[in-house]
């Protein structure tokens, strides 16, 4: 496998749906959070933003956090992040000065 392959083997591009990419934008925002938190920062059912963070955590486009979450019943549940670092993520990595 010459370098030509493994770059294309790289960069192979996720399909997601529009509602798996509004979920991810809210995840990215808000992060690390549940379903619920979710559904209250879009104005959806909880039910409607399940499907989509299934979908994305099959796609390897987030992942489970932790199970340190409360449902409105007062049940655990998970709390989602992106798999790939947001802006938010970033913000969290000290300052290096490696560099000057």
């Amino acid at each position: 496998m010459g370098v030509a392959d493994t770059s294309m083997a790289v960069f192979i591009k996720v399909n997601i749906t529009k509602n798996e990419e509004i979920v991810l934008d809210a995840i990215k925002v808000l992060e690390p959070c549940t379903n619920g938190q979710i559904a209250d920062y879009l104005g959806w059912t909880e039910n409607r933003v399940t499907g989509r963070t299934n979908g994305l955590e099959r796609k390897s486009m987030i992942l489970r956090y932790d199970k340190l979450g409360v449902t409105a019943m007062g049940n655990k549940a998970y709390r989602w992040v992106s798999k790939h670092p947001s802006d938010k993520q970033l913000s969290l990595i000290p300052e290096m000065d490696c560099f000057d």
